[in-house]
């Protein structure tokens, strides 16, 4: 007989049956638990039309993501007390019955992104003391109601990127109902304006921290960032000025088109400001005096023709500057000075045909290590600029419409001779022009050729200059009396075809030397101005004191309708006696009177010729024919006459 079977194993089973069912014998229909946490419920992607109700209580984690759920109703979160986190995002919500997540008094954190909700009841988020999370990104939301958040007295997040809020009263509101708020994420709205004197305290603007830009580094705290991007503002909010421990601050993508000086007031701390892809075009220094904590400004793609005179002065401890994809036309020296700790500077631009860039432009960037530019022109050595920063690393010069000629000849051998500088694409740029070489390679322009005529043509200009030199310095110590001599018959002869047809004051100039003053106070007054009723011109009583005496000597000839020269042996010695002679030559060959007195001697050619190209009375040769002598002068003095010329000319001794 076989042995009877030992009742054990049926009692054994029926024990495990009485027992409660152990986590891993419990299933789901259309949910999964978390193989560690297996309060930890996913009910993602299952084409679900509502809540399960299969949900273990004990859960605290519950996901329904990317579902076709359309209706929240009031029992379906019904005994889920000890939920904390409820993500229903992605799905077709476009009405939450009031009260519906009533029974979740332990819950956190709420996501309602991207479903469609347009409106938030007063009633909607009743039961919800402990959320401090509430994310309802990407739905229709255009209205909030007074009373929406009033049982939020802890929230301390609220993401509302990417609705349809427009009112400024609906942001009040929530300000108002929820004191604990740090991170509200207004991004994508059409809100217009964003008041100070609507908020009773300051308001942070923020992102959500899991979709910071990687602009922003991990350590920043959420609580301290603002950033209204992709909205339609024109103008920087007022309440900007009362966020005095705020970080990190960005307006992109917005229409701000001016700043002005007290934008940013107030801002003490700020280390981050992104104002790229706005309408900026100029940049008044004056906006950015507060941040004095500034390190990184971007205002890329903006309309920025010209950077201010003063923009380095306020920004001394910027370390990144972007302001690629602007209209900047020129830099010119001292823009960035004081700028001593800027690391990066990006001035890329594919908007404007080429960028003026004057000596002097980056001085004081001595901590600058990357450095990009495209178009530029560089009007002086672009070796020169690149060698005046000492910490200079990468270089990008892309896109940049270089000229295969001896202008780059500097640049060229830096490139290929520097060790410090890692020049991007270098061996990739191509040349512009000339035509002969567009489209060649910039590093394989033979440049030392350039060195070769620059060196010929330095020594041609050396040794002009040195025969330029030795022929002055012969002119000055040979010639200098008869240049200056040239320079005055110059300015006679201009001045005659200057002051012609003036009125002349005077009947006859005497030009005499002092020596000889005595004869002509003592003979030649007494009878011209005496007796003939001449009207003289003499320099020690008719010329303007403190004039120059030439200027002096040339006004008295062309206000004279003569000139009398009382030569003498100590007036052929006289250099002012001689140029007033020859200053009364340029006028006509009528103009001139000579009047020998004494014993005269012609030792020199000149004299000789000047003599005979001349007619001379003597006044030796007269002897007692005086009367005859004075006779003669007046007769040459009247107007238009002529002295016969029959004296001869005295001999030499």
């Amino acid at each position: 007989m076989p042995p009877e079977k030992s009742p054990l194993p049926l009692f054994s089973l029926l024990f495990l049956l009485l027992l409660p069912r152990p986590s891993w014998l419990y299933s789901l229909h259309n949910c999964s638990t978390d193989a560690t946490d297996s309060r930890k419920i996913n009910c993602s992607e299952h084409k679900l039309s509502r809540i399960p109700s299969d949900i273990p209580k004990s859960a605290k984690y519950l996901s329904v993501y990317h579902n076709n759920i359309q209706w929240i109703r009031q029992s379906d979160f019904s005994g889920l007390s000890e939920l904390q986190t409820l993500k229903l995002g992605r799905n077709q919500i476009s009405h939450i019955e009031d009260a519906a997540f009533s029974h979740l008094s332990s819950l956190t954190e709420l996501y309602l992104d991207r479903n469609r909700l347009a409106n938030l009841t007063d009633h909607m988020f009743t039961g919800l003391s402990n959320l401090t999370v509430l994310g309802l990104r990407s739905n229709k939301i255009n209205h909030i109601s007074e009373l929406a958040f009033a049982p939020l007295t802890k929230l301390l997040e609220i993401v509302l990127w990417d609705n349809l809020l427009s009112s400024m009263s609906d942001i009040v509101n929530i300000v108002l109902l929820c004191p604990l708020l740090k991170s509200l994420d207004l991004t994508q709205n059409p809100l217009t304006s964003i008041e100070s004197e609507q908020f009773p305290f300051p308001l942070n603007i923020t992102k959500h921290p899991e979709g910071l830009r990687p602009l922003l580094s991990a350590d920043v705290d959420p609580s301290i960032v603002a950033e209204p991007w992709g909205n339609s503002l024109t103008k920087v909010p007022l309440t900007i000025r009362n966020m005095s421990s705020l970080t990190f601050l960005s307006f992109q993508s917005n229409l701000i088109s001016k700043l002005h000086c007290l934008d940013f007031s107030g801002l003490h701390l700020l280390k981050i400001l992104d104002l790229s892809y706005n309408a900026l075009r100029e940049l008044n220094s004056c906006a950015f005096q507060n941040l004095q904590s500034l390190q990184e400004l971007y205002i890329e793609g903006n309309k920025i023709h010209n950077l201010d005179y003063n923009f380095g002065i306020t920004l001394l401890n910027l370390m990144i500057l972007d302001a690629s994809g602007n209209y900047i036309e020129q830099l010119l020296k001292g823009v960035f000075r004081n700028m001593t700790r800027l690391t990066e500077l990006d001035l890329q631009s594919e908007s404007v045909t080429e960028m003026l860039l004057y000596e002097g432009a980056f001085d004081g960037l001595t901590d600058l290590r990357t450095l990009s530019m495209s178009p530029v022109f560089i009007i002086y050595s672009p070796s020169a600029v690149f060698e005046a920063l000492p910490s200079l690393r990468y270089l990008d010069l892309s896109d940049n419409p270089f000229a295969c000629n001896c202008s780059n000849a500097d640049f060229i051998d830096w490139v290929i001779r520097n060790t410090q500088v890692y020049v991007n694409r270098a061996y990739q740029y191509k040349c512009e022009s000339p035509e002969s070489h567009q489209g060649a390679l910039l590093l394989e322009f033979d440049y030392r050729w350039c060195w070769e005529s620059v060196g010929l043509f330095c020594f041609l200009c050396s040794s002009a200059l040195v025969l330029l030199t030795l022929f002055l310095t012969f002119l000055h110590h040979f010639l200098r009396f008869h240049l200056l001599y040239g320079f005055y018959l110059l300015r006679a002869f201009l001045y005659h075809r200057q002051q012609r047809g003036c009125a002349e004051i005077y009947d006859a100039f005497v030009s005499y030397n002092v020596h000889d003053e005595e004869w002509v106070y003592r003979e030649l007054l007494p009878e011209l101005e005496g007796r003939q009723g001449w009207k003289l011109c003499l320099h020690h009583r008719d010329f303007e004191p403190g004039k120059a005496i030439m200027d002096n000597i040339v006004d008295a000839i062309y206000s004279s309708r003569k000139t009398l020269c009382v030569i003498s042996h100590q007036y052929l010695l006289s250099e002012w006696c001689s140029r007033e002679i020859q200053m009364a030559r340029c006028c006509s060959s009528s103009h001139t009177l000579s009047l020998v007195i004494g014993e005269v001697h012609f030792n020199h050619q000149k004299d000789k010729a000047l003599m005979r190209s001349r007619t001379y009375l003597s006044w030796s040769g007269a002897r007692g024919h005086r009367g005859l002598f004075w006779e003669r002068v007046r007769h040459a003095l009247q107007s238009g006459a002529q002295l016969p010329a029959d004296d001869p000319l005295p001999t030499d001794d």
